[in-house]
């Protein structure tokens, strides 16, 4: 065989195996983000639902979470969040990292009056995904026609 052919064949051998390495990294991937889109979505959907009430919360917090609420007798203000009304789309998992028992992630959502961007510190717990810290950034649209919105 000559030896340009030999070359040839080597970089076929390469290049099909780092095509099936990122087919095999990219189903990887899409397995994890879609294993965090499946908690975080009805975890949202559930507290947007229950207009982001601090007992609704709580049921999604990982016990380190809870702790440290009940010890600092922290209250959360709903009403900004309340004012976002009930989510009309749930975008996804936009970046995360990803342990066997923790990730960090961020999702954007969308609300029927505006959107917001999750940056959720999460660990699971019996098999759940439950909440260590969480930040909402919203951007709030006014209702259309002017008029307010009473909540």
């Amino acid at each position: 065989m000559p030896r340009w052919a030999k070359i040839l064949l080597i970089l076929l051998l390469v290049f099909a195996g780092i095509g099936a390495g990122g087919t095999l990294l990219s189903s990887v991937f899409s397995g994890a983000r879609a294993e965090l889109d499946a908690a975080v979505e009805p975890m949202v959907r559930d507290m947007a639902d229950h207009r982001w009430n601090q007992s609704t919360m709580l049921r999604y917090a990982s016990p380190g979470l809870k702790v440290h609420v009940e010890d600092k007798g922290i209250s959360f203000d709903p009403y900004p969040l309340i004012a976002l009304g009930h989510v009309t789309e749930y975008v996804g998992v936009q970046q995360f990292e990803k342990s066997s028992d923790s990730a960090k992630l961020v999702a954007l959502v969308k609300f029927e009056f505006g959107d917001a961007r999750l940056d959720l510190v999460m660990s699971r717990h019996k098999g759940e995904w439950l909440l260590d810290n969480f930040n909402i950034r919203y951007n709030r649209a006014e209702p259309e026609g002017g008029a307010g919105r009473n909540v």
